[in-house]
Protein backbone atom coordinates (compact mmCIF):
# COMPACT_ATOMS: atom_id res chain seq x y z
CA UNK A 1 0.00 0.00 0.00
CA UNK A 2 2.94 2.32 0.65
CA UNK A 3 3.79 1.90 -3.03
CA UNK A 4 0.35 2.79 -4.31
CA UNK A 5 -1.64 -0.44 -4.18
CA UNK A 6 -5.32 0.33 -4.65
CA UNK A 7 -7.32 -0.70 -1.59
CA UNK A 8 -10.69 -0.02 -3.25
CA UNK A 9 -10.09 -1.62 -6.63
CA UNK A 10 -12.81 -4.06 -7.60
CA UNK A 11 -13.10 -6.09 -10.78
CA UNK A 12 -16.53 -6.73 -12.26
CA UNK A 13 -18.40 -9.20 -10.05
CA UNK A 14 -15.51 -9.19 -7.59
CA UNK A 15 -15.37 -7.65 -4.15
CA UNK A 16 -13.28 -4.77 -2.87
CA UNK A 17 -10.07 -5.51 -0.98
CA UNK A 18 -11.75 -4.29 2.19
CA UNK A 19 -14.71 -6.62 1.80
CA UNK A 20 -12.48 -9.57 0.93
CA UNK A 21 -10.40 -9.14 4.07
CA UNK A 22 -13.45 -8.67 6.22
CA UNK A 23 -14.78 -11.93 4.94
CA UNK A 24 -11.52 -13.39 6.23
CA UNK A 25 -12.48 -11.88 9.59
CA UNK A 26 -9.04 -10.47 10.30
CA UNK A 27 -9.62 -7.29 12.32
CA UNK A 28 -5.99 -6.09 12.12
CA UNK A 29 -6.02 -6.28 8.33
CA UNK A 30 -9.39 -4.55 8.22
CA UNK A 31 -7.97 -1.73 10.33
CA UNK A 32 -4.84 -1.51 8.16
CA UNK A 33 -6.95 -1.22 5.00
CA UNK A 34 -9.23 1.37 6.55
CA UNK A 35 -6.22 3.35 7.81
CA UNK A 36 -4.94 3.25 4.22
CA UNK A 37 -8.14 4.95 3.07
CA UNK A 38 -10.15 1.95 1.99
CA UNK A 39 -13.79 2.94 1.55
CA UNK A 40 -15.81 1.47 4.45
CA UNK A 41 -18.98 1.85 2.39
CA UNK A 42 -17.93 0.26 -0.89
CA UNK A 43 -20.62 -2.24 -1.75
CA UNK A 44 -20.59 -5.57 -3.52
CA UNK A 45 -23.97 -6.84 -4.71
CA UNK A 46 -25.63 -4.08 -2.63
CA UNK A 47 -24.03 -5.24 0.64
CA UNK A 48 -21.49 -3.05 2.40
CA UNK A 49 -18.64 -4.43 4.48
CA UNK A 50 -20.72 -3.57 7.56
CA UNK A 51 -23.53 -5.84 6.34
CA UNK A 52 -21.05 -8.72 6.03
CA UNK A 53 -19.39 -8.44 9.43
CA UNK A 54 -22.59 -7.54 11.30
CA UNK A 55 -24.32 -10.62 9.92
CA UNK A 56 -21.44 -12.79 11.09
CA UNK A 57 -21.11 -11.06 14.46
CA UNK A 58 -17.51 -9.88 14.14
CA UNK A 59 -17.63 -7.06 16.68
CA UNK A 60 -14.03 -5.88 16.30
CA UNK A 61 -14.48 -5.51 12.53
CA UNK A 62 -17.78 -3.70 13.15
CA UNK A 63 -16.01 -1.30 15.52
CA UNK A 64 -13.26 -0.57 12.96
CA UNK A 65 -15.83 0.10 10.24
CA UNK A 66 -17.97 2.36 12.42
CA UNK A 67 -14.86 4.28 13.51
CA UNK A 68 -13.96 4.71 9.82
CA UNK A 69 -17.36 6.19 8.96
CA UNK A 70 -19.39 3.21 7.77
CA UNK A 71 -23.02 4.13 7.14
CA UNK A 72 -24.89 2.41 9.97
CA UNK A 73 -28.24 2.37 8.22
CA UNK A 74 -27.05 1.44 4.72
CA UNK A 75 -29.71 -0.50 2.83
CA UNK A 76 -29.26 -3.50 0.57
CA UNK A 77 -31.30 -3.67 -2.62
CA UNK A 78 -33.88 -5.53 -0.50
CA UNK A 79 -34.03 -2.76 2.13
CA UNK A 80 -32.05 -4.62 4.80
CA UNK A 81 -29.77 -2.80 7.24
CA UNK A 82 -26.66 -4.29 8.90
CA UNK A 83 -28.40 -4.27 12.30
CA UNK A 84 -31.24 -6.40 10.88
CA UNK A 85 -28.77 -9.05 9.74
CA UNK A 86 -27.06 -9.07 13.14
CA UNK A 87 -30.38 -9.42 14.96
CA UNK A 88 -31.54 -12.27 12.73
CA UNK A 89 -28.38 -14.14 13.69
CA UNK A 90 -28.65 -13.23 17.38
CA UNK A 91 -25.32 -11.39 17.53
CA UNK A 92 -24.18 -9.01 20.26
CA UNK A 93 -23.22 -6.42 17.65
CA UNK A 94 -26.88 -5.31 17.66
CA UNK A 95 -26.38 -3.43 20.94
CA UNK A 96 -23.17 -1.82 19.67
CA UNK A 97 -24.75 -0.70 16.40
CA UNK A 98 -27.82 0.65 18.16
CA UNK A 99 -25.70 2.54 20.70
CA UNK A 100 -23.93 4.25 17.79
CA UNK A 101 -27.10 5.38 16.05
CA UNK A 102 -28.33 2.47 13.96
CA UNK A 103 -32.10 2.28 13.65
CA UNK A 104 -33.77 -0.34 15.80
CA UNK A 105 -34.33 -3.61 13.95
Amino acid sequence: MDRGAGVNIARPLAKSATLRCQQGRVPDIVKLLLDSRADPNQSAKSRTPLHVVAEDGYLQCVIHLVDAGAVLNALTSNGIRPIHLAKLQGHDVVAYLHSHGAARP
